[in-house]
């Protein structure tokens, strides 16, 4: 209800007004109970002001007639409470001016959007204040009293009007919107439900309330009654039992240690932990988790005889890990401690027995002799060698090692070449008097065959090199001065051996 009228009017009378920044002007401005029906008898001849109201009656009118006005002008009135505070339901702003507007001498305007009987306002009793404005410039401020000639009417409200809470329990509030001197009392419909505070009050004011939990693994609802006006609280229902599976029920591990993992299937919201009752199986990851999830663990070599198990446990359900005993301690043997290759070179072969589990390698110590195959194994097994050819005269061994075991290779040498006897050329003057010195004789022999030289006069013929040898070589010697006046004669001999 609220209207604007133009009146083009001018006026033979002084009027009192106020001026606004914007430059127009305010003629008046009043409070009525009724709207005025004519803008230009309210321009010349303004009504008296009503400033009080009683409950019953209708509406409050705001009535005011502005000159001067301009296109785009926006006037408004804004109503506030006897606790100060803005009226939410008042009347928004007019459109804004039109270019026909503001060519008035005068433009009236009322406001008939404060409703009084009926509604909450007829509980909001005390002195209340309207301000009119333009373009947000306050023009005037007016005063109206609410509060006589019959019973208030009181109105409720609830703000929010309802709430969830879970299923676990909870608490919360809601606010009584109601006019002063209303007065008011909350009620709850469930056992379940109860109102905390403000189970009674009059105007505004709040109740708190709680809930207990729900076991039941349907949800609920239970309502808290303002006088007439309904506030609902809904509770989730109780999750249901939670249940748990593991991937797999149990697990091997080898004596030496190991790792391994197995999946826990839960609901989301079920919470689990992983523990284990052996020391030695130990929970890498995964202790704990809250719906599916994975569990990892280790268990640490087994020094003993004997097998041995542990069980993981997540929520009753059962992991079982066995783990083999350690190994016996192993011993080894060979077939043959010895074998003959001849000097020409061969191959040959061993057997290693040792238990299983119990690994080996071979090895030998000579450069001729070679471990074909069979270098290293895992219980029973074969060493497989070569010999290559042996050109000495001598023979030879050679071992191969077996964890400590030992094959030993003997290989014949090559038949000695027989021996002729050497022959020989002199190099030296032998038949001058005198001393001889620096003579040489060359012997020539096969190879590998020894010879010795020799003199049947050491007293003046001197071996000074190689009294023996070997195949080719020289056999070195001086003579000394005759002192006698004959010759004489001495034989130096190179003789096979």
């Amino acid at each position: 209800m609220i209207r604007m009228c133009r009146f083009l009017f001018v006026p033979a009378l002084l009027f009192v007004f106020v001026q606004a920044s914007i430059g127009a002007n305010l003629d008046s401005a009043v409070t009525l109970k009724t709207p005025p029906t004519n803008c230009g008898a309210f321009v010349t001849t303004p009504p008296a002001a009503v400033t009080s109201f009683a409950v019953s009656d209708p509406y409050v009118v705001v009535a005011f007639s502005l000159n001067s006005a301009h296109t785009g002008d926006v006037a408004a009135v804004t109503y506030i409470t006897p606790a100060g505070q803005i009226y939410a339901p008042a009347s928004g702003p007019w459109d804004p001016l039109t270019a026909d507007d503001a060519a008035s001498s005068h433009i009236c305007f009322q406001d008939e959007s404060l409703f009084i009987a009926g509604t909450q306002v007829a509980g909001m009793l005390g002195t209340w204040s309207v301000k009119i404005s333009l373009n947000n410039v306050v023009l005037a401020t007016l005063s109206f009293t609410i509060g006589s000639g019959g019973t208030p009417t009181c109105t409720y409200a609830l703000s929010p009007a309802a709430a969830s809470v879970a299923a676990a329990g909870g608490s919360g509030s809601f606010n009584v919107s109601a006019g002063s001197g209303c007065s008011w009392t909350a009620s709850s419909n469930a056992t379940w439900l109860a109102v905390a505070g403000g189970s009674s009050g009059s105007g505004n004011g709040t109740v708190s309330f709680s809930a207990t939990a729900n076991t039941a693994t349907a949800p609920r609802a239970g309502v808290i009654t303002v006088q007439g006006q309904n506030f609902t609280v809904t509770q989730a229902a109780a999750a249901a039992p939670c249940t748990y599976g593991l991937s797999a029920t149990a697990a091997s591990v080898a004596a030496s240690g190991g790792t391994g993992s197995f999946n826990v299937s839960a609901a989301s919201g079920c919470s689990w932990t992983a523990s284990s009752n052996a020391t030695w199986l130990t929970v890498t990851s995964g202790a704990s988790g809250n719906g599916s999830g994975s569990v990892n663990y280790s268990a640490t070599a087994n020094t003993a005889s004997a097998l041995r198990a542990g069980i993981i446990t997540v929520q009753g359900q059962t992991f079982t890990v066995t783990q083999a005993a350690a190994a016996a301690a192993c011993t080894y043997g060979l077939s043959a401690d010895s074998a003959s290759v001849a000097a020409s070179g061969g191959s040959g072969s061993f057997n290693v027995s040792a238990g299983s589990g119990c690994s080996w390698t071979a090895s030998s110590n000579a450069t001729w002799l070679s471990v074909t195959s069979g270098s290293s194994g895992n219980g029973n097994g074969t060493v497989n060698y070569s010999a290559t050819a042996n050109t000495a005269t001598a023979s030879r061994t050679g071992i191969i090692t077996v964890q400590g075991q030992t094959f030993t290779v003997t290989q014949a040498g090559v038949p000695p070449v027989p021996c002729t006897p050497p022959t020989l050329s002199i190099t030296g003057k032998l038949s001058l008097p005198g001393s001889v010195s620096g003579a040489i004789i060359n012997v020539t022999a096969p190879a590998n065959c020894p010879w010795t030289a020799s003199t049947d006069s050491p007293d003046w013929i001197a071996i000074t090199k190689g009294s023996t040898g070997s195949g080719n070589g020289e056999v070195d010697f001086t003579v000394t001065a005759n002192p006698l006046a004959v010759k004489r004669t001495g034989t130096l001999t190179v003789a096979s051996m």
